[in-house]
């Protein structure tokens, strides 16, 4: 998280960077500097909030995905008449677990706009196009090439929601399974 932060910090050294201008631009830029910085620490502030809620509500999302992949796995090694009680504990926890996910999500979104709109301001002021041939501006919890820092946000939680997508997938192998088995079932009374 102090990561996160400190990368955010850097949208001030970006901002000030006055490399290979001109010397009217440097003036421009200097006059505008005062009024760029306030707008930045705005954008910053409300990117660090979003940035918080959206780590305080990454628990309960992958808390979520844990007690989801685990009632599809008791679903898919129950009995066929105790499956609809697991399909039901789904839906509770779901429902339990909503606010939560909308809060998550609406934190990402509103955490991305900001950083979106902080370096939109850093391209667009930058009259020597430095950063634009230097690619995407690493902000937040954003990857750089040159940094090793782990992805945030959603992308932590990777694994857990790989383990939901397995034990959906192993379902429905075996509902086709059941299907199949079903079909030739009717199958051979028809023939009788």
């Amino acid at each position: 998280m102090k990561d996160a932060f400190v990368q955010g910090f850097k949208s001030y050294a970006f901002l000030s960077d006055m490399s290979d201008y001109k010397r009217s631009e440097s003036v421009i830029k200097g006059i505008l500097l005062p009024f760029l910085y306030i707008i930045n620490t705005v954008l910053f502030l409300f990117i660090s909030v979003f940035y918080l809620v959206e780590r305080f509500f990454a628990f309960f999302f992958r808390l979520f995905i844990r007690v989801q992949s685990l009632l599809f796995k008791k679903k898919m090694l129950a009995y066929r008449s105790f499956k609809k009680f697991y399909t039901i504990g789904s839906v509770l926890v779901f429902i339990i677990f909503l606010p939560f996910i909308l809060a998550y999500y609406i934190a990402i979104m509103f955490k991305t706009l900001g950083k979106a709109l902080m370096r939109n301001m850093i391209e667009k002021l930058d009259f020597s196009d430095q950063f634009l041939k230097e690619g995407k501006l690493p902000l937040f919890d954003d990857v750089s090439k040159k940094s090793d820092m782990q992805f945030g946000g959603m992308f932590a939680n990777a694994q857990d929601a790989q383990a939901l997508g397995d034990a959906l997938q192993s379902i429905m192998k075996e509902v086709n399974t059941e299907t199949l088995e079903d079909e030739s079932g009717s199958d051979d009374i028809d023939r009788q």
